[in-house]
C-alpha cells in the first residue's frame, strides 16, 4: 500500500543522499590531490 511505497521512496532518497555525499567527498579529495 501507500505506506510501503513511501518507505521505499524514503529508502531510495537515503541511498541517493549517501551516494551523492560519497561522490562529493571523492571529488573534493581528487581536487585536493591535483
Amino acid at each position: 500500500g501507500l505506506a510501503k511505497n513511501t518507505a521505499q521512496v524514503v529508502t531510495l532518497f537515503g541511498l541517493a543522499n549517501l551516494v551523492l555525499a560519497g561522490w562529493r567527498l571523492r571529488a573534493r579529495d581528487t581536487l585536493r590531490a591535483s
